[in-house]
C-alpha cells in the first residue's frame, strides 16, 4: 500500500512540475524612458516561454503620439502594424523552439506629440492544455518631450477586463508582488463574439488531368474565405512517389519539403474565392491508389484556426512502355542516333535537303494527340507525329542549322520535357546527326 502511495505521489509531482514549468511564462519590454517628438526608437520584447509550443500571439496597442511601427526581428512571426487601430501584432502559427527569444520593432514619435507620459503595455497569448491563456505585460511609462524624468516611475500593472463568461483565474499567492498574471480564457463553445466564424471558411481540392506514372497533373485548391485577411497557409501532404512544383500561388510563397506542399501568405489576397494550383509529378514506377490530404489555416481575432480540406483519393496509372529518349547520353546526339538509325516510314510532308528536328517523346502501345503535349508543356511550335521502327515519335520544329535546333532543344527542356534530343533528316529520311553534320559541313555543338 505504501509502495503504491509513493508511486502516486511521484506521478503527481511529475505532472505538477511539467505543468508549472509549461506555464512559467514571462515577457519583458525594453524601451527608452525618454523620447523626443519626431524621432524614432526601438521596442524590444523578450519572451520566456519555457516548453510552450504551438500558436502564439503578441499584441501591443500603441498610445497616442506613436505611429508607423516597422519590424526589425520577428523570429518567424507574421508582423503587422494596423495603422487604423495603431496596433502592433506578432503572430506565430508555431512558436520558435527556443525557450527564450526577443522580437523587436521600430516606432516613430509624432512631430506634434504632446509633452508628457505615455503608457505602453501589451499581452502575449498562447495555448496551454488546449486552453487559450494571456500574459499581461506590465505597462512602461515613457516621457515624451524635453523634460527629463527625475526618477524611474514605478511600473503599473494593468489587466484587461475579461469578457468571456466566468473566466478562470490562475491562483496567486498573497505575498507575490502583483507583476503579471496568466489569465485562462476558456474556448467558447459557440462563435458568439465575432461576425465571422469558422463555418464561413471552407476549402476544397480538384484534380485536373489523369494521374499517370511519369506524367504531370494539376491540383487546384479553392478557398472560400468570406472576407478573411491576414496571415494564412495551405498545407498539403503528398504520398511518397509524388513531387510538386508551383503553378499559381496568388502572391503566396510556395515550398515542397518532406512531402509537404506549403503556400504561405503574410496577407491574404482580396479575392473572396481564392484559387491556387500546383503541379504534381508521379515517379516513373508509381502506381495504385494514393490519398492527398491537407488543410487551410488562418488567424481570426488573434486565434489560429484550421479548415480541413477533404481527402482526395487518386489512382496512378502504371506507365506504359515508353521509348527512353535517354537510351545513352542525351547530350551526345551522335551516340544516340547510332541506336535509332533507320528510314522513316511516315513523314508529315515531303522534304528536301538536310533538316534538324527535336524529338520530345516516343510511345509504343498508346497514342497521344499532338495537342496533348502542346497543352502539357506549353509548346507553341507545331508538333508532328511520325511512325518510326514501330514507335509513334513526336517531333517539334524544323531547322537548317544544327545550332538552332540545339538551342531550341534547351528551351523545350526548360518547359519540363525530359531529355529531348535533336534528330536529323535528309530529303525526309531520318539519318544520324553525325551524317547530317558531315553532309551539311556543320559542327556539332554540345
Amino acid at each position: 500500500m505504501i509502495k503504491y502511495s509513493i508511486l502516486l505521489l511521484n506521478m503527481l509531482a511529475i505532472i505538477f512540475v511539467k505543468t508549472f514549468f509549461a506555464g512559467d511564462i514571462d515577457v519583458t519590454m525594453e524601451a527608452p524612458k525618454n523620447v523626443k517628438q519626431g524621432e524614432e526608437f526601438i521596442v524590444k520584447l523578450t519572451i520566456k516561454k519555457g516548453s510552450i509550443a504551438g500558436v502564439g500571439h503578441m499584441k501591443q496597442e500603441l498610445p497616442e503620439g506613436l505611429k508607423n511601427a516597422v519590424v526589425i526581428d520577428a523570429k518567424g512571426a507574421e508582423f503587422k502594424y494596423l495603422s487604423e487601430d495603431n496596433v502592433v501584432k506578432f503572430t506565430w502559427i508555431s512558436l520558435p523552439p527556443d525557450q527564450e527569444y526577443t522580437v523587436s520593432y521600430k516606432v516613430s514619435v509624432n512631430a506634434d506629440a504632446i509633452n508628457g507620459f505615455i503608457n505602453l503595455g501589451g499581452k502575449f497569448s498562447y495555448v496551454l492544455n488546449n486552453e487559450k491563456q494571456t500574459f499581461l505585460l506590465p505597462e512602461s511609462k515613457i516621457m515624451v518631450g524635453e523634460e527629463i524624468v527625475a526618477s524611474n516611475p514605478t511600473p503599473v500593472v494593468t489587466k484587461e477586463p475579461e469578457v468571456t463568461p466566468e473566466p478562470e483565474i490562475t491562483e496567486q499567492e498573497p505575498e507575490v508582488e502583483p507583476t503579471a498574471t496568466a489569465v485562462v480564457e476558456p474556448t467558447p463553445t459557440t462563435p458568439t463574439q465575432t461576425s465571422k466564424t469558422t463555418a464561413s471558411v471552407s476549402a476544397s481540392r480538384r484534380i485536373v488531368g489523369s494521374p499517370e506514372a511519369g506524367i504531370e497533373f494539376t491540383v487546384e485548391i479553392n478557398v472560400k474565405k468570406e472576407g478573411m485577411k491576414g496571415f494564412a497557409r495551405i498545407q498539403e501532404f503528398l504520398p511518397a512517389g509524388l513531387t510538386a512544383k508551383p503553378l499559381e500561388n496568388k502572391g503566396g510563397t510556395f515550398s515542397f519539403i518532406d512531402q509537404k506542399v506549403k503556400i504561405i501568405w503574410d496577407n491574404l489576397p482580396a479575392d473572396e474565392d481564392l484559387k491556387v494550383a500546383y503541379r504534381v509529378m508521379p515517379s516513373e514506377n508509381a502506381s495504385g491508389s494514393m490519398n492527398i490530404t491537407g488543410f487551410f489555416s488562418y488567424v481570426e481575432n488573434d486565434d489560429p484556426k484550421k479548415s480541413e480540406i477533404p481527402t482526395t483519393t487518386i489512382t496512378i496509372k502504371a506507365k506504359d512502355v515508353l521509348s527512353q529518349n535517354n537510351i545513352t547520353d542525351p547530350e551526345n546526339p551522335i551516340v544516340l542516333e547510332k541506336e535509332v538509325t533507320s528510314t522513316t516510314t511516315s513523314t508529315p510532308s515531303p522534304e528536301v535537303a538536310i533538316a534538324y528536328k527535336i524529338q520530345i517523346c516516343a510511345l509504343s502501345k498508346i497514342q497521344r494527340e499532338t495537342n496533348y503535349f502542346q497543352s502539357k508543356f506549353s509548346i507553341t511550335d507545331k508538333i508532328n507525329m511520325e511512325f518510326h521502327e514501330g514507335w509513334k515519335k513526336y517531333i517539334v520544329g524544323k531547322y537548317n542549322q544544327y545550332q538552332d535546333a540545339r538551342n531550341n532543344r534547351e528551351n523545350i527542356r526548360a518547359k519540363g520535357v525530359e531529355n529531348p534530343f535533336v534528330t536529323a533528316y535528309n530529303g525526309g529520311k531520318r539519318i544520324t546527326v553525325q551524317e547530317a553534320l558531315m553532309v551539311s559541313n556543320q559542327k556539332w555543338v554540345p
